[in-house]
């Protein structure tokens, strides 16, 4: 058996969409403070990430001579924009035998 539904109870839970709701008060009960200043910190440690992230890769580039082709295309096109640009592969080549024909730079055993 149901118990039997007070119909005054019924209409007054009911919601009206009629019914306007001010902003402000929806705005203000849905900011949380704490979330604001969480919100804020996780984006400037994610920012900070970001920049160490890519410092380190400038220093890994530089390091292994990654970055020697992207020097070699900047320095080409501003020095002689007419010239051909060689491909990576045969800047590679042709950096890989220069290294190897200059008794300097040492040897290369295998």
């Amino acid at each position: 058996m149901t118990a039997p539904v007070d119909p005054s109870v019924t209409a007054s839970a009911s919601v009206d969409p009629s019914a306007s709701v001010d902003p402000s008060v929806t705005a203000s009960a849905s900011m949380d403070p704490s979330a604001s200043v969480t919100a804020s910190v996780t984006a400037s440690v994610t920012a900070r990430a970001r920049h160490i992230a890519g410092r380190i890769r400038w220093y890994v580039r530089e390091l292994t001579g990654e970055s020697a082709y992207d020097w070699y295309v900047a320095h080409t096109a501003a020095h002689d924009p007419e010239a051909r640009i060689m491909t990576r592969r045969a800047f590679e080549r042709s950096r890989t035998d220069a290294r190897e024909a200059d008794p300097r730079e040492g040897f290369r055993c295998c």
